[in-house]
């Protein structure tokens, strides 16, 4: 369609008359998705942050029930049966743990929850030897139970004798699995990861469970985005799988405890962050092209009521009035604009009419005229002929006939005069006669 027709003319207005709904929606939603990202990243802290603080808690908990294992008689007397069945009572009642035991100055253990298949020493152990030199409460990093196969933190207490001196540690492994059901009870979106990772970035913990296990390496990319010089952090990035991610990171222990290579790391892709902004923005978009469609069929149709039929008639008259039919006019109640335009055509019409009738009357008066002017001309005695302004014969009389010898249809439109040479001498001869007579 040409950008002339009408119809154009209407769908242009509709669709100038949708652009601010149009904007308005575009920017409502790239401030709905601003403030999605800003809720997703908020979130993603909460939930580092929550993990981090609730496994402080643990190492707490752990330092308190150290601290009275330590006090007890059946430790002291290194009482192996006593002692095995009071930490295996604890132990049941605690799914936080994943063992509870005693070791001596030598590192041999003596004391487990867990039932001893053999001997188990643990003085090649770092948190083993800061226990019992540094008289103080220790915390390992992520580190594998010889007794118990599992991911654990171990966490040691010095067991001292009256005058002070150090004669055993207490132990208890706190089991990571709780971690697990943390990252379940979030209910994160589809595509998130919940996992603790070492210093070397291998997952101790995943959810859901990482692809290649335990003790995989999580990717580099990420590995790359943790900055190990903050306790917490988060980042937008694009991982190995193309997915835009947002991914926060939290240090799971406090630095008084001596360690700090173990970090809590949850990831959410930012698709699944701004899942409700952009179902808002499709369905947004599709009640705005409803109404814009139904505001274009009301559009048109009422211009075609309203606007297009009036403009037909007006031009149909016009046509008609081109070809001649001058007593054409366009009836109209509507004193709109278009109203007005009939008006001006019928006001148009009536003065071209006026005008063509006069002209009429004018060339018949002019006809009427011409054929007086003939009449007295082909009455007249004397030969006469009339010429146009290019000097060619127009009119020849019948005394021309008689003293010339020719016709005026054989001399009309001939230039003047037009005369054979042999007949120079009789046109001469007639010419004087006539002028005599």
């Amino acid at each position: 369609m040409s950008f002339s027709n009408l119809r154009v003319h209407i769908f242009l207005i509709v669709l100038l008359a949708v652009a601010p709904a149009l904007g308005v929606i575009v920017y409502t939603a790239a401030e709905q998705r601003r403030a999605a990202v800003a809720e997703g990243r908020g979130k993603i802290l909460q939930i580092v942050r929550q993990a981090a603080h609730d496994q402080q808690d643990h190492i707490k908990d752990a330092e308190q029930l150290l601290m009275v294992l330590a006090q007890l008689p059946q430790v002291h007397r290194r009482d192996t049966r006593a002692c095995s069945k009071l930490v295996a009572d604890i132990l049941k009642r605690d799914s936080h743990y994943g063992n509870l035991g005693a070791v001596d100055e030598s590192g041999d253990v003596f004391c487990s929850a867990l039932p001893l298949g053999k001997k188990v020493n643990v003085i090649d152990r770092a948190y083993f030897w800061k226990a019992l030199v540094d008289k103080s409460f220790a915390v390992s990093d992520y580190e594998i139970g010889r007794i118990s196969g599992r991911s654990n933190i171990f966490v040691a207490y010095p067991v001292r004798k009256k005058n002070g001196s150090v004669h055993g540690v207490v132990l208890a492994a706190i089991d990571l699995d709780w971690m697990n059901r943390l990252g379940t009870a979030e209910v994160l979106p589809e595509g998130s990861t919940f996992a603790v990772i070492d210093r070397k970035g291998t997952v101790l913990v995943g959810y859901p469970k990482p692809e290649k296990g335990i003790g995989s390496r999580i990717p580099k990319v990420w590995d790359i985005a943790i900055d190990r010089s903050k306790r917490e952090g988060i980042v937008e990035l694009v991982g190995e799988d193309k997915v835009q991610r947002l991914l926060g990171f939290s240090q799971l222990l406090d630095p008084s405890y001596g360690s700090q290579g173990m970090y809590v790391v949850v990831s959410i892709p930012t698709k699944a962050v701004l899942a409700d902004t952009n179902r808002a923005l499709v369905r947004n978009l599709i009640a705005l092209g409803v109404v814009a469609a139904l505001a274009l069929i009301a559009a048109l149709l009422g211009g075609e009521v309203f606007i297009l039929r009036k403009v037909k008639r007006l031009v149909e008259a016009t046509k008609r009035f081109a070809s001649g039919d001058l007593r054409m006019r366009v009836h109209d109640p509507d004193r709109g604009e278009l109203g007005l335009l009939a008006e001006a055509f019928n006001e148009m019409a009536e003065a071209l009419a006026v005008r063509q009738e006069e002209i009429e009357r004018t060339a018949e008066a002019l006809r009427e005229s011409n054929e007086k002017l003939r009449a007295l001309i082909q009455a007249s005695p004397l030969p006469i002929l009339a010429l146009d302004p290019q000097g060619n014969i127009m009119m020849w009389n019948q005394a021309a006939e008689r003293v010339f010898g020719w016709s005026e249809q054989e001399v009309l439109g001939l230039p003047n005069p037009i005369i054979p040479s042999e007949m120079d001498a009789e046109y001469q001869e007639n010419l004087d006669s006539a002028l005599r007579g």
